[in-house]
C-alpha cells in the first residue's frame, strides 16, 4: 500500500513540474502571422505547445496563466514621454514575420527600434533636435492629446464611454511620437497602429501592442533624406503628418472627414470638401512650422507655405508655387474643395490674433463636433463660441473674397482688380489720374457691398448662402448686426471675469431690457445666444 502511494505521489510531482515548465522556463512570446502567441519548446527546441495569450489593456502586456493560475507576463520597458520622438523601423522579414494581428484581430506591421548605430538615426535625431518649428508642431500635438485624454476621462465619468476601452485609448494617446524609417515609398501618416518588438536585457523579445498609435512613415528615398534636411523642408513634411495625427486623435479614426477623392494632390488641387479639410489642416500646421522662413524661401515647399500665408490658392490659375496676377478667382465650392484654401483659412485663424486661444478652441471643436467640411467647422465653431461669431465670419469671408455668400463676388473682384491694374500700369499722368478715380469708385462700391454681405452673414450665422441657395436679405440687417455685436461683447466680458454661463446669459438679457432695445430678429438671435449659454 505504501508503495502504491509512493508511485502516485511521484506521478503528481512529475506532472506538476511538467505543467509548470510548459509556461515558464522554456516559454516565450512570439509574433506569428495570426497574432502574438506564447510558444513552449522542449530541450531540443521543438515546439510542444502554442498558447494564445490574453491582453491586459491597462498595462499593455500580453500574459498567460500557468499552473495554479500563476501569471506569466511580458516584461516591457517604460515608454518614452509624449513629447519625445521614437525612431522605429520594420523587422527583418527574412528572420521573423513582418505582419501580425493586434489584440483586436487587425492585421498590422511588426516594427522594432531603429538602432542608434544606423546613420539615419543620428541624421534624424540631430535634425529634429535643432528644428524649433517641428518642436512647436509636436508641442501642439501633445496639447491636443492631453485635451483628448481629459475628454475621454470626462466621458467615462458621465457614463458615455466604456471605462476599459477608455483606459486602453488613453494609454495609447500617452505614447511618444513614433517615426518609422522605411526603405522606400512616400512620407505619410499611418493611423492603423502596429506591434513593436522590443528586446529586453535578458535577450527575450516582448511585443508592445500599439493598436491605436499613430506614426509617421519616412522612407529613406523620400525628400526628407534627399536634401530636405538642408533647410526646414524636411521638418515641415513631418509637421504636416503631425497635423494629420492631431486631427485623427481628436476625431477618433472612424469620424475622420469622409472623402471620395483618392487621386494625386497638391495645395492647388480641387478635390472635395472632406479631403480639402483634412489636408488643409495638415498644411496649415506645415506652414506654421516654417513661418520664420517664408520671406527668404528658396525651397519650393516653403514657397507653398508663403502662398498659404498670403492666401494665394483662392485664385483659379494659381499653380503650386507660382501663378499669374490675373484676378480670376475660383468659385465658392471650388475654394471649399481646395486644400490650400482650407490651409489659408486655418492658418489665418491661428495667426491673426483676432481670436483668443485659437488653437485650443479649434481642438475643442474638432473633438466635440468632428466637422466634415470647413463650412461645418465654422458653423460648429460659432455655435460653441458665440462671442467669436463676427470675427470668425469676417476672417472667413475676407479670405474667400465673399465667393460663398455672393454668386457675383468673383466678377466683382475681377472688375476691381482690372481697374487697379489699368491705373497702376498707365503712363500718361492725366489718364492715370482718371483711372485712379475710376478704381477708387469701384473699390468703394466693392467694399460697401462686402460690408453688407458680412453683416448679413453674421446675422444669419451662415457663410455659404451662395453655395446652398439659402441666402436671404433683410432690411433689419444693420439693427440685427448691432445686437449681435453687443451680445458678443457681453459674453467676452463675462468670460474674462470668470463668471459662469448663467450669469453671462442673465447679463445679456438684462442689457437688452435696460436699453429698451426693440425685439428685432437681431435681438432674438442675441437672446438665443444667451439661451445657448444657459443650456451649457
Amino acid at each position: 500500500m505504501k508503495r502504491l502511494r509512493s508511485v502516485r505521489l511521484c506521478i503528481l510531482v512529475v506532472l506538476a513540474v511538467f505543467f509548470s515548465s510548459m509556461v515558464s522556463a522554456t516559454g516565450s512570446f512570439v509574433a506569428t502571422s495570426e497574432g502574438i502567441r506564447y510558444i513552449i519548446r522542449d530541450e531540443s527546441g521543438n515546439i510542444t505547445q502554442t498558447i494564445t495569450p490574453e491582453f491586459d489593456a491597462t498595462t499593455g502586456k500580453y500574459y498567460v496563466k500557468g499552473s495554479q493560475n500563476r501569471i506569466i507576463t511580458q516584461t516591457l520597458t517604460d515608454e518614452a514621454a509624449m513629447a519625445n520622438f521614437k525612431l522605429v523601423t520594420p523587422v527583418d522579414s527574412s528572420t521573423s514575420v513582418s505582419t501580425t494581428k493586434d489584440f483586436m484581430g487587425n492585421t498590422t506591421a511588426v516594427l522594432k527600434s531603429l538602432p542608434n548605430t544606423d546613420p539615419r538615426y543620428q541624421q534624424l535625431k540631430t535634425y529634429i533636435e535643432n528644428n524649433p518649428g517641428l518642436r512647436q508642431a509636436v508641442s501642439m500635438q501633445v496639447q491636443a492629446r492631453n485635451y483628448k485624454i481629459n475628454q475621454i476621462q470626462h466621458d467615462v465619468t458621465s457614463g458615455t464611454k466604456d471605462s476599459a476601452f477608455a483606459e486602453w485609448l488613453v494609454n495609447d494617446l500617452k505614447k511618444p511620437v513614433y517615426l518609422e524609417v522605411d526603405d522606400s515609398g512616400g512620407v505619410h501618416h499611418d493611423a492603423r497602429g502596429f506591434v513593436l518588438a522590443e528586446q529586453g536585457e535578458n535577450g527575450q523579445v516582448a511585443y508592445r501592442d500599439n493598436s491605436y498609435v499613430n506614426r509617421i512613415v519616412i522612407p529613406s528615398n523620400s525628400e526628407v533624406f534627399n536634401g530636405g534636411m538642408q533647410d526646414p523642408s524636411a521638418a515641415s513634411v513631418i509637421a504636416h503628418e503631425t497635423g494629420h495625427m492631431i486631427m485623427d486623435q481628436l476625431y477618433e479614426r472612424n469620424n475622420y472627414p469622409a472623402t471620395d477623392y483618392y487621386g494625386a494632390h497638391s495645395k492647388n488641387t480641387v478635390s472635395d470638401e472632406g479631403f480639402a479639410l483634412s489636408e488643409g489642416w495638415a498644411e496649415a500646421i506645415e506652414a506654421l512650422s516654417t513661418k520664420e522662413y517664408h520671406d527668404s524661401a528658396s525651397s519650393w515647399r516653403i514657397k507653398t507655405h508663403k502662398n498659404i500665408a498670403d492666401n494665394k490658392y483662392v485664385f483659379k490659375n494659381q499653380g503650386v508655387t507660382t501663378g499669374p496676377n490675373d484676378g480670376i478667382l475660383k468659385n465658392g465650392m471650388e475654394m471649399m474643395s481646395t486644400e490650400g484654401v482650407n490651409a489659408s483659412l486655418f492658418y489665418d485663424v491661428l495667426e491673426n490674433n483676432r481670436i483668443q486661444a485659437p488653437y485650443s478652441k479649434i481642438c475643442q471643436v474638432f473633438e466635440n463636433s468632428k466637422p466634415q467640411t470647413y463650412r461645418d467647422f465654422v458653423d460648429a465653431y460659432i455655435q460653441k463660441y458665440p462671442e467669436d461669431r463676427s470675427q470668425m465670419i469676417k476672417q472667413f469671408l475676407e479670405n474667400t473674397k465673399y465667393a460663398t455668400v455672393d454668386n457675383s463676388a468673383t466678377t466683382r473682384y475681377k472688375d476691381v482688380h482690372d481697374a487697379q491694374q489699368a491705373w497702376q500700369n498707365a503712363t500718361d499722368p492725366s489718364v492715370k489720374s482718371q483711372l485712379k478715380a475710376e478704381y477708387d469708385s469701384k473699390l468703394t462700391r466693392y467694399n460697401d457691398t462686402n460690408e453688407a454681405l458680412y453683416k448679413q452673414a453674421v446675422v444669419e450665422g451662415k457663410v455659404d448662402g451662395a453655395i446652398d441657395g439659402t441666402r436671404a436679405f433683410s432690411d433689419e440687417t444693420a439693427s440685427e448686426f448691432r445686437s449681435l455685436k453687443l451680445s458678443e461683447t457681453l459674453i467676452k466680458g463675462q468670460k474674462a471675469l470668470g463668471q459662469g454661463f448663467q450669469n453671462a446669459a442673465s447679463s445679456i438679457k438684462q442689457s437688452f431690457s435696460v436699453k429698451n432695445l426693440a425685439m428685432t430678429a437681431g435681438t432674438s438671435i442675441a437672446i438665443n445666444l444667451a439661451s445657448q449659454l444657459m443650456n451649457g
